[in-house]
């Protein structure tokens, strides 16, 4: 069958038309599949980076019980009251050694 010069062309505009089209598609998908990855990656790296501060936090705590109530002390927190109580700070005294003894104690037992 012969098809009119007229409607070939007619027929390859469009064909054009449809193949640009494609082509431009194609393109619009790569970049989103490249935006998808970039934001994929950078919730991981936020997502790993908070599950560590987390478990830096928790590392860094300490429960301790006092009279059936219960306070946070920070790894930070008992080594500034191991600087107050020292006993190099009292003389010698036995209360000075006593509680520091029974600090490097809870820091040694809040230690994974």
């Amino acid at each position: 069958m012969f098809v009119r010069q007229a409607t070939h062309a007619r027929l390859k505009a469009a064909h054009d038309a449809l193949a640009r089209e494609l082509s431009e598609t194609r393109l619009d998908v790569l970049h989103w599949k490249m935006k998808w990855s970039e934001l994929s990656d950078t919730y991981a790296r936020m997502l790993l980076q908070a599950t560590q501060e987390i478990a830096n936090a928790q590392k860094n705590s300490v429960r301790v019980t006092v009279t059936g109530g219960g306070q946070q002390l920070s790894a930070e927190d008992i080594k500034r009251l191991l600087m107050l109580c020292h006993p190099d700070k009292h003389g010698g005294k036995p209360m000075a050694t006593e509680m520091t003894a029974k600090l490097l104690q809870l820091r040694k037992d809040a230690r994974p």
